[in-house]
C-alpha cells in the first residue's frame, strides 16, 4: 500500500494523517461511482428543516459495508431527542441493501417513524446519487468549457422524494463525504436538508460524532467570516475589491502599522519549525508532503483534492462550520476558509489554508486558526502573514 510521506512529521496531526488514511482506506456507497470516496470515519450533519423545531441527522461511514445515522433533535415535543442506528449493508449488490442493525437508546413507541425516516433517508439520498457522473462533481466551468481546478462545481438534480414532501432539488459537492450533498431544497427554493458540519473520527476514542449538539446561529461573529476570495485579493493587493463585513470597507489598506507588526511578532512563540502560536489566541503551522509519481494515476482527483477536503473536517469537539465555507484559487496556490466553533470554549475559530501545489507533485499547506474576535482585532496583521505565504507559495509553484 503507497502511504503519503509527510516531510514535517511534527505537525502530522489533523491533516498529514486524514489524508494518508483517506488515500488508504477509500469506500463509496453500494451501486455509487464516486469521484473523491469516503474515507472510513468521515460523517456529515445535517440541520433537518421538516420538522417544526430544530433537528439534525449525520451519517457517518465505518468502513465499506458498516454505517451509522443519528438523529438529534434536543426540543422534540414527542418521543426520543436522541436516537443512533448502526447498520451493515450487503456490499456485493449495487443497491442499498441492509443486513443487519442495533438501535443504542430504549426506543419509545412514538418512535417508529422517526426510524422508519431514517431508514428512507438512506435509501432515497444513495439512489438518487446513483444518478450522479461523478466527473461532474469536479469539473468547473468557464463558458461552458470544463477546466481544470480544484472548486467543486455544485452539481443540481431535480427530483421527487415523497418523505420530503415532493418536489425537490439536490445540490453536490465533492467535498461533502458520503453522499456529496450540499443542500436539499423545495421546488420554490425553501431549505430542506443542509451540511451544517463534517468530520472524521482520528481514534476509537474520538466521540466527535456522538457528541454533536448542533452550532448556535444566533452569535453575530457568524456574519464576520472571510471569504477566501476576499482573502486572495487582500493579500495580493492591500485592498478588497468588494465590500466586505469581516475585512473592512472597500477602501481600506490593510497593511498593519509597524508598531503592531512588533507586538504581534513577539507575541508569537514558535514551538517548532512549522508550528508556532499567540498565546491560546492564534496557532500557526505549516507542512510539506509527497507522492510517488503514480500515486494518482487513473483517477478523476488528485492530492489537491483530497486535502481540501481533509482540511474542511472538524475534530475532536471542534466542529467546521462548513455553511461559511469557501474556496478561491490563484496562479499556484488555493485558499480554504471557513469558521470552527468549540464545543468545550464555545468560540468561533476563523480557519484559513493556503495549499500549493508544485509540478513535481510536492505540496505545501500553511494554515491559521485564529478565535474570531482576535482576527478581527488584528485582521491587517494576519492579512500581511497570508500575503508573506502568498508570495511563497507563488515561487514554489514553479518548482
Amino acid at each position: 500500500m503507497n502511504q503519503i510521506r509527510t516531510k514535517s512529521p511534527r505537525f502530522a496531526v489533523l491533516f498529514a494523517l486524514c489524508t494518508v488514511l483517506c488515500l488508504s482506506a477509500l469506500y463509496a456507497l453500494p451501486g455509487v461511482k464516486d469521484f473523491l470516496p469516503t474515507e472510513s470515519g468521515q460523517y456529515v450533519y445535517y440541520r433537518d428543516s421538516t420538522f417544526t423545531k430544530p433537528a439534525y441527522i449525520g451519517f457517518l461511514q465505518y468502513d465499506e459495508g458498516s454505517y451509522a445515522i443519528r438523529y438529534y433533535a434536543p426540543e422534540a415535543e414527542s418521543g426520543s431527542k436522541e436516537i443512533t442506528l448502526f447498520f451493515t449493508l450487503d456490499t456485493a449488490k449495487d443497491h442499498v441493501f441492509m443486513t443487519g442493525e442495533k438501535i443504542e437508546q430504549v426506543l419509545q413507541p412514538e418512535d417508529a417513524p422517526t426510524v422508519n425516516y431514517l431508514h428512507d433517508l438512506f435509501y432515497e439520498f444513495a439512489a438518487n446519487r446513483k444518478r450522479i457522473d461523478p466527473e461532474k462533481l469536479a469539473a468547473k466551468k468557464i463558458a461552458g468549457k470544463p477546466v481544470k481546478s480544484v472548486i467543486p462545481q455544485k452539481e443540481e438534480q431535480d427530483g421527487d422524494m415523497h418523505i420530503l414532501g415532493g418536489k425537490i432539488r439536490i445540490f453536490y459537492d465533492y467535498l461533502i463525504p458520503l453522499f456529496n450533498i450540499r443542500e436539499i431544497q423545495t421546488g420554490n427554493g425553501k431549505p430542506l436538508f443542509t451540511a451544517v458540519t463534517m468530520g472524521q473520527l482520528l481514534s476509537s476514542a474520538d466521540n466527535s460524532f456522538a457528541d454533536f449538539k448542533g452550532i448556535p446561529r444566533d452569535k453575530k461573529e457568524q456574519d464576520f467570516s472571510p471569504t477566501a476570495a476576499d482573502l486572495i485579493s487582500a493579500g495580493i493587493t492591500g485592498k478588497i475589491d468588494k465590500k466586505s463585513p469581516a475585512l473592512g470597507k472597500k477602501t481600506d489598506v490593510l497593511f498593519p502599522s509597524k508598531a503592531e507588526t512588533e507586538q504581534m511578532d513577539r507575541e508569537y512563540k514558535a514551538v517548532a519549525d512549522n508550528l508556532g502560536f499567540w498565546g491560546s489566541e492564534a496557532l500557526l503551522y505549516t507542512d510539506f508532503m509527497e507522492t510517488p509519481s503514480d500515486f494518482f494515476k487513473d483517477k478523476l482527483y488528485g492530492l489537491s483534492h483530497v486535502l481540501l477536503r481533509s482540511l474542511s473536517f472538524g475534530s475532536g469537539g471542534s466542529y467546521a462550520c462548513i455553511e461559511t465555507q469557501s474556496i478561491a484559487e490563484n496562479a499556484g496556490f488555493s485558499v480554504l476558509a471557513n469558521q470552527s466553533y468549540d464545543n468545550k470554549t464555545e468560540r468561533f475559530y476563523i480557519n484559513i489554508r493556503i495549499i500549493g501545489e508544485t509540478q513535481s507533485g510536492t505540496a505545501s499547506v500553511t494554515g491559521f486558526s485564529v478565535d474570531i474576535d482576535y482576527f478581527n482585532k488584528h485582521k491587517a496583521y494576519f492579512i500581511q502573514k497570508i500575503r508573506e505565504i502568498s508570495e511563497a507559495e507563488l515561487k514554489r509553484s514553479s518548482l
